[in-house]
């Protein structure tokens, strides 16, 4: 008796996904190819650099009160820090108006452009 053409499907997609759990609970304890890795903030110790510093809760911010500059070819960008080494103006935990924190990378930062024209800044004008 021959089995219906959509048990064959299945059963075709069960085997295959149970080989492939099979090759990732074997590839697991091998550090090359942990589909896991850590890589949590302050785990790794980074560099000392000359404007910047290691923070655990963020994992890097300018030192404060910095002022310097990047240059390029392409770019030529001027970057201040406040007290706290964030590139914002000055400000006050205990401040109780509402606030907006961004969090996140080089895009978030503002590389290569001046602090006028980051979207923190156009967002604070608003």
């Amino acid at each position: 008796m021959r089995i219906p053409r959509i048990k064959e499907i299945v059963l075709l997609i069960s085997v295959v996904i149970i080989c492939l759990i099979a090759a990732e609970a074997i590839l697991i304890p091998f550090e090359r190819f942990n589909p896991f890795p850590s890589y949590d903030v302050g785990e790794f110790e980074s560099k000392p650099a000359e404007h910047w510093v290691n923070d655990k809760k963020i994992g890097w911010k300018m030192k404060g009160n910095t002022n310097f500059s990047w240059n390029s070819p392409e770019f030529k960008s001027a970057y201040h820090a406040n007290s706290q080494g964030f590139r914002s103006p000055e400000f006050k935990l205990d401040d109780t108006r509402k606030k907006i924190v961004l969090i996140g990378d080089s895009y978030t930062f503002g590389t290569f452009v001046n602090f006028d024209e980051t979207f923190g800044a156009i967002i604070d004008r608003k």
